[in-house]
């Protein structure tokens, strides 16, 4: 092994393979853990679809029978266009929507909201704090987290509150100053909105007429979710249903649960074998339910499960494509081996004519593809680890130098790189790589039996 040179060439490729290998999975785990953070808080443990007419108080009274269920809050959700609009200014009130969009909005009461998910910490937004070095860092993106549908605008304050999801408001034209002051009232409150929908009426003739409303903005939702965040907007719970005209109250229920990883089964499975009773309970009319279901329970995962799955075959067909350097290394392997032996036949002859054994001749060939995947792989390990514990800083230091930034911040939620080291995984690939090392010896090793 030391008296060939060219034995360094698989070395170097299979610590390549190694280390490119571990800084994909730690940063494919690290990403992964952190949307399925993301998901999880802006949602819930569980969510009940109610698709009949009942009351939140029956429903909390039951919920709180459950084992497990710590919080409960109710959702009302109804889809609305929404437009920015231009105020004429203290000379007349001439209000002229202008961009427009689609929103899902809900209806929800935010202790209750803060409670079952994490929509009190979305509510934010990234500032620049320094112009020179474009560092950033998150504020509230309302004056009172508490009550973040106060509208403190003494100018607007008849008008009910909105809360917008940042993409969304960014389509809009909604934007909001460079860096807000907590002191001044006001100082967090943007434009007006219009939103308009279309509500039932008793008239046979006219079954619909439009509705609009104009809004306050008096925050923003930022949860990373792009998918969420560009279509969703937030306003009181009250106040939907009065905008909207909804008949059923609520129409979701979220839960969350004291442990969800090992209640939320049970927990679902009780509320579904429970249905006939919990309609009974909670609908408004005595009404036998007669098609379908009264509810459904999801679970968060159950709302959110093919993205979970795209995440997952992700980070598996990335870990594949990886992987081929392996099989690369496995047959420079193969081939130098096969070089050697055909170049040292005279050396085995003669060992095999002074009492060398058959074993003894292949154990040669292995061990020197072993000793390639051995140090291959620690090398690759030591490398992975050190990258991946760096990888931030890395990331800066490309920035500066070529002014490529791999990880942005305006498209990932994210400040950091995220990364997750799973000792499992680290030890299924240095396993692999001394395992592909010695496949790669053993018909090379093989072929030197000819030689007797």
């Amino acid at each position: 092994f030391r008296s060939r040179p060219v034995n360094v060439i698989p070395v170097i490729c299979m610590t390549l393979g190694v280390m490119a290998l571990i800084v994909i999975l730690a940063v494919m785990d690290g990403f992964q853990a952190q949307l399925k953070q993301t998901l999880r808080g802006s949602l819930s443990d569980l969510t009940i679809r109610i698709y009949y007419d009942s009351d939140f108080e029956k429903w909390e009274e039951v919920l709180r029978e459950v084992d497990g269920v710590v919080a409960v809050a109710p959702h009302l959700e109804s889809f609305s266009l929404v437009s920015e609009s231009r105020t004429g200014g203290e000379a007349g009130p001439l209000d002229i929507p202008i961009q427009k969009d689609g929103a899902l909005v809900l209806g929800i009461e935010p202790g209750r909201e803060a409670e079952v998910s994490s929509f009190r910490r979305y509510l934010r937004m990234r500032v620049i704090t320094n112009a020179e070095t474009g560092e950033t860092e998150w504020i509230s993106s309302t004056p009172d987290p508490e009550q973040p549908f106060a509208v403190l605008q003494p100018r607007w304050e008849d008008k009910p509150g909105i809360i917008l999801g940042r993409p969304l408001a960014r389509r809009l034209g909604i934007y909001f100053p460079p860096r807000p002051d907590p002191r001044i009232p006001g100082a967090y409150l943007y434009q007006r909105v219009f939103l308009t929908t279309v509500v039932r009426t008793d008239d046979p003739k006219e079954k619909y007429r439009p509705r609009q409303w104009d809004f306050c903005v008096t925050g923003f939702y930022e949860s990373g979710n792009q998918d969420l965040d560009q279509h969703i907007a937030f306003v009181d719970r009250g106040v939907a249903r009065r905008f909207f005209e909804l008949a059923v109250d609520p129409q979701e229920v979220r839960i969350r649960l004291e442990d969800y990883t090992s209640q939320h089964a049970r927990v679902k499975r009780e509320l579904i074998e429970r249905m006939a009773e919990i309609y009974t309970r909670t609908a408004r009319r005595n009404v036998p339910w007669r098609k379908g279901h009264p509810y459904s329970v999801l679970t968060w995962e159950d709302r959110r499960k093919n993205f979970i799955a795209a995440i997952d075959n992700e980070k598996g067909l990335i870990a594949i494509i990886a992987g081929m350097a392996f099989i690369v290394t496995g047959f420079m392997i193969f081939s130098i081996l096969s070089m050697v032996v055909t170049m040292k036949t005279r050396d085995i002859g003669i060992i095999k004519a002074l009492g060398g054994t058959t074993g003894g001749v292949v154990r040669i060939f292995l061990l020197s593809g072993f000793i390639s995947g051995l140090l291959g792989s620690l090398a690759g390990l030591g490398l992975g680890l050190l990258f991946t514990s760096n990888i931030n800083w890395v990331r800066d230091r490309l920035n500066d130098v070529l002014g490529v930034d791999p990880f942005p911040k305006d498209i990932y939620l994210f400040n950091e790189i995220p990364t997750r080291v799973n000792p499992h995984e680290v030890a299924i690939v240095t396993g692999l790589a001394i395992v592909v090392a010695l496949l790669g010896s053993i018909l090379p090793a093989l072929e030197s039996l000819r030689y007797e």
